[in-house]
């Protein structure tokens, strides 16, 4: 309904879709009604499931164009549901020109106790599909090996207690949750880091790694 409403006052060249699992449908729907607004989908992710797989196959072909963030996306859409690859096209995520290399900002530094420690960082949501219950796992082994790293993870999810619970039973140290950053302060904890890691299960393209 919304989407009828904004066309009626605004009367849009064109409908962007900014996620086709979540607005694929209502697109659909708008399309009938008005064939000649072309309609635009991005894809971010190759999302996986009964549900998903679903959408993709009703109405993937249906978008007058896509935008995929990858490659990879642009390939899966077209091996998987048939997409022209002519009606896809890739265009990068970029980020801020603030995402540079910097010094340790040492108030983080005092307030987390990483002096003298090798500084791993997760940045994300803390979900199934980003993998940070074997991150833990993956860390426990390297801690185990080498006593002076350090976890930093910075985000918040449904698995953060899970998390938490892992850790406190098999007594891993020095993993440290920083909740969600943003703006400058996510770019002074990236810069707190030596080695980045990021243990998704699946990415349509990794902003974090761009930044």
């Amino acid at each position: 309904p919304y989407i009828f409403r904004a066309y009626r006052k605004e009367k849009f060249d064109v409908l962007r879709i900014h996620s086709p699992y979540f607005l694929g449908i209502a697109a659909f729907i708008f399309k009938i009604f008005y064939p000649k607004v072309p309609v635009v989908a991005t894809y971010h992710l190759t999302e996986r499931g009964l549900f998903f797989n679903l959408i993709n196959r009703s109405i993937a072909k249906m978008y007058d164009q896509s935008i995929a963030v990858s490659n990879f996306v642009k390939n899966w859409l077209g091996k998987k549901f048939g997409v022209n690859p002519r009606k896809v096209t890739v265009i990068y995520n970029g980020v801020d020109k603030d995402f540079r290399p910097q010094k340790k900002n040492r108030v983080l530094v005092k307030k987390y106790d990483l002096r003298e420690k090798i500084v791993l960082l997760y940045m994300g949501l803390l979900i199934e599909r980003k993998n940070p219950i074997f991150l833990l796992e993956f860390f426990q082994i390297l801690k185990n090996k080498y006593p002076n790293i350090a976890l930093l993870i910075c985000g918040r999810g449904p698995l953060e207690e899970k998390m938490k619970t892992i850790i406190k039973q098999r007594k891993i140290k020095d993993v440290i949750f920083a909740g969600k950053v943003k703006g400058k302060n996510k770019v002074d904890h990236n810069n707190l880091c030596d080695i980045f890691v990021l243990p998704s299960k699946n990415e349509g393209f990794g902003l974090v790694i761009a930044e």
